[in-house]
């Protein structure tokens, strides 16, 4: 691919007016800056990626949680969905058990 040469590219944030005010913002940054900004991006979707399947093992267990009784099997998987371990964790033990 070709770049833009540097007298060509605005630097900053600026809107792309044929795509409309609000979905025409954009920013151009440096390339050390967007290292940064990806770099941060990716941490927040992975912080948020593990507080969702957090969420969904809750979820999962409360659902399962009846209040009648179970074998011990049973109860090993409550307490393994309890503990809320990571996602890899849970498949590992989930399949030894």
């Amino acid at each position: 691919m070709s770049e833009a040469q540097n007298q060509f590219v605005k630097k900053g944030f600026w809107i792309n007016w044929s795509q409309g005010s609000v979905m025409g913002r954009t920013l151009t940054v440096e390339s050390a800056t967007r290292n940064i900004v990806v770099a941060l991006l990716a941490l927040c979707t992975s912080i948020g990626m593990a507080q969702l399947f957090n969420l969904i093992a809750f979820l999962f267990h409360q659902f399962r949680a009846r209040g009648k009784p179970s074998d011990g099997l049973f109860w090993q998987q409550q307490a393994l969905l309890r503990t809320l371990p990571t996602p890899t964790v849970l498949l590992a033990d989930y399949v030894k058990l």
